[in-house]
């Protein structure tokens, strides 16, 4: 299973922080997504990630957080 982990917050150097520092964790990059307009983090990873992940994005104050689990069928449409 797949989880979509968000995160938003008040401003864009935040949102920098946490897309360094789940880098640094070993999050590859193809699976971090940033929109600088909404100032929000998103990241699909499998779910035994889940944790890392969501200790980064709660670490760094998201103003709003939100897990999204998803199975292989749903992802095949």
């Amino acid at each position: 299973m797949t989880i979509t982990v968000t995160g938003s917050y008040a401003s864009k150097e935040q949102t920098q922080m946490v897309f360094d520092d789940l880098i640094a964790k070993g999050i590859p990059r193809e699976q971090v997504f940033v929109d600088k307009q909404a100032n929000a983090v998103k990241v699909m990873t499998a779910d035994n990630m889940e944790w890392d992940v969501e200790r980064i994005i709660r670490t760094h104050s998201a103003q709003r957080f939100t897990i999204r689990r998803n199975s292989f069928y749903t992802l095949l449409g």
